[in-house]
């Protein structure tokens, strides 16, 4: 027999009139997921499946409810439709729910984005740092347990560029390598001092080797990635998986997921950034940063120094621009030579912040070429960029796009010895005058084969 469709309005009006305030908004708050998830009003009692209740949990984690509050609204879900379906459909709807009672709620608290953040940034004794960088290693996968990171060290997997990082640096930090240290420690020992690092940082609960799994989860649903995905993941068993239908995700939905998740954290993409120099000069500071491998834990930083004096700088900013050093890293190490080199130096920040400011590629690109740098250090900063620049021939038409001469037509006359410029034939008042452009600044009018 055909079960009926049934009105939420009509439970919900049953629910206020019969249940305590606090109990009441419980259950509203319930019904307000069902009516977004049935797309209406109308229930359809005769869809009430276990598919259908796997479906509606999934669709509150996907609008970010907590796994704990998922399990209590199914819960309340089955006690407000336990009258409609009746004594003779109880098999069915137990069955629909199946899984799903009350004593699954796991009350404990879950590692957080937080939490992952304050172990990312602990600096205490060494052998605590150690097993820091085991369980950040473990997050980056996704939540791996410690024989997975045993396994996965082996060569045998690829890495994230955040796992390959941590493997690098580890031998310079400390006296062993990543490998050997990851298979000495036992899961105990792991555990034991992960509590320890948790109470040296007075986290409201204890960290173990389940947590980063945890971690990954909720730095994976503020970033929005789909409950699917983060369900194929994750690495470990969690509360969070209990609840959730795993559906098909492909690898490269996955691998974009761990990435994503990882560069929340830490982004090892490089940009540029700019310091004023005090007591030494632009020169001195950099050579020493390219040179002191321990300052970075032996990360790579470019620098350049703009050159003074030049026909496109102006005298009057000279003095300012004689004590700039411009430098290219990742924003962890440009944070971290804000803090060790003040005060004699001084890293920009945001406005309004103290993150160090990040200068746009293209940005720094173009204050290159109006300094006048030569072509060939700025084809080995930006070599992606200047790769496909285009090619003038003699006699073609070009107008200006940028800097001195904008607006201005003129006639490519012979190319430079700069590879980055030409040189084009621009009319003025007394006839016409040569001067060497960027090619960047230059568009084709007609080609001197038309």
């Amino acid at each position: 027999m055909r079960l009926p469709d049934i009105c939420i309005s009509d439970i919900e009006n049953r629910v206020r009139a019969t249940k305590a305030k606090n109990t009441m908004m419980h259950y509203v708050a319930m019904l307000s997921q069902l009516r977004n998830y049935v797309g209406g009003d109308v229930l359809a009692l005769d869809n009430v499946d276990s598919c259908f209740v796997k479906g509606f949990g999934n669709s509150m984690l996907a609008a970010n409810l907590t796994p704990k509050t998922v399990l209590l609204y199914k819960n309340a879900l089955r006690a407000v439709l336990k009258p409609e379906f009746g004594a003779e459909n109880r098999a069915k709807l137990k069955s629909a729910f199946e899984g799903h009672d009350s004593h699954c709620i796991v009350a404990t608290k879950t590692a957080t984005f937080e939490d992952v953040l304050a172990i990312y940034g602990y600096s205490g004794a060494s052998m605590f740092r150690q097993v820091r960088d085991i369980f950040m290693f473990a997050f980056y996968g996704g939540g791996m347990t410690l024989d997975e990171v045993k396994s996965s060290v082996d060569g045998k997997k690829l890495l994230l560029p955040q796992q390959n990082e941590i493997v690098r640096k580890f031998s310079l930090r400390y006296p062993v390598d990543f490998l050997t240290c990851v298979r000495r420690i036992t899961e105990n020992e792991y555990n034991e001092k992960l509590g320890v690092i948790a109470s040296e940082l007075r986290l409201s609960h204890n960290i173990t080797s389940t947590s980063a799994a945890d971690c990954w989860i909720d730095v994976a649903r503020r970033v929005e990635i789909p409950v699917n995905v983060i369900a194929l993941a994750v690495r470990q068993k969690t509360g969070f998986l209990e609840i959730v239908d795993a559906t098909v995700a492909s690898e490269r939905e996955i691998n974009d997921a761990l990435m994503t998740v990882a560069c929340r954290i830490y982004d090892p993409s490089v940009n540029w950034y700019v310091m004023r120099c005090f007591d030494e000069t632009p020169d001195v500071v950099g050579e020493r940063l390219r040179t002191d491998v321990a300052l970075l834990d032996g990360d790579d930083i470019e620098t350049f120094v703009a050159p003074v004096g030049s026909a496109k700088i102006k005298t009057n900013v000279d003095a300012y621009m004689s004590k700039l050093l411009f430098f290219r890293c990742s924003a962890d190490n440009a944070a971290l030579l804000s803090r060790e080199l003040r005060p004699k130096c001084y890293v920009y920040p945001c406005a309004g912040g103290n993150k160090p400011a990040m200068i746009p590629r293209n940005s720094m690109r173009l204050f290159m070429l109006f300094s006048e740098v030569p072509s060939n250090n700025i084809c080995y900063y930006f070599p992606e960029e200047l790769a496909g620049l285009p090619e003038f021939k003699n006699e073609d038409r070009v107008t200006v796009l940028d800097g001195t001469f904008m607006g201005q037509e003129g006639i490519v006359v012979r190319q430079s010895k700069d590879s980055l410029k030409v040189y084009i034939k621009i009319p003025v008042t007394n006839g016409y005058m040569e001067a060497e452009v960027n090619k960047e600044f230059l568009s084709v009018v007609e080609s001197a084969c038309e």
